[in-house]
């Protein structure tokens, strides 16, 4: 018997017999590809909760120092509101990170286990996105980098007096 070098298909079709194995093949197949699009929508909502924080905390920043309010509460929202921002968008762009890792390796898992199935969509999406493709998490990662920029200007013309 031949060594499988698959390691995510690591049962040989002579184990459960050629067409049980491919059948249970596309049940784990569905059942994977599922995951991986329940951890996008996770990702997805993740991304918007942070959206909205930023907005708020952005716009409250703007109301705080424009109001007229105390002199007090407007010089601690001032000096530790950028402080605060930078740090959430330091963590949103860390747990965005997480989700690359995580959906790379369900994308290798799947690409994989398309070795075995008469058709390779996520091999095939390659071949015909082309090399002009800007990557998901490029885009995705690049909001809160954003965000750290301004709220880091931000902290360095408070402190700079």
């Amino acid at each position: 018997m031949q060594q499988n070098t698959n390691l995510t298909v690591h049962k040989a079709p002579e184990d459960f017999g050629v067409d049980d194995h491919r059948k249970y093949l596309l049940e784990q197949y569905k059942m994977f590809s599922s995951s991986l699009e329940f951890s996008i929508r996770t990702m997805d909502n993740m991304n918007k909760f942070f959206i909205t924080i930023m907005a708020g905390f952005v716009a409250a920043i703007a109301f705080v120092t424009n109001d007229g309010t105390s002199q007090d509460l407007n010089a601690v929202f001032v000096q530790f509101g950028p402080i605060l921002g930078l740090a959430i968008s330091v963590i949103w762009f860390l747990i965005n990170y997480s989700y690359k890792k995580v959906l790379a390796g369900r994308y290798a898992v799947l690409k994989d286990m398309e070795e075995f199935l008469p058709a390779a969509p996520f091999k095939r999406e390659r071949i015909y996105r082309g090399a002009c493709y800007l990557p998901f998490f490029t885009v995705v990662s690049f909001v809160p980098i954003v965000f750290s920029v301004a709220f880091g200007l931000m902290i360095f013309f408070i402190f700079r007096n």
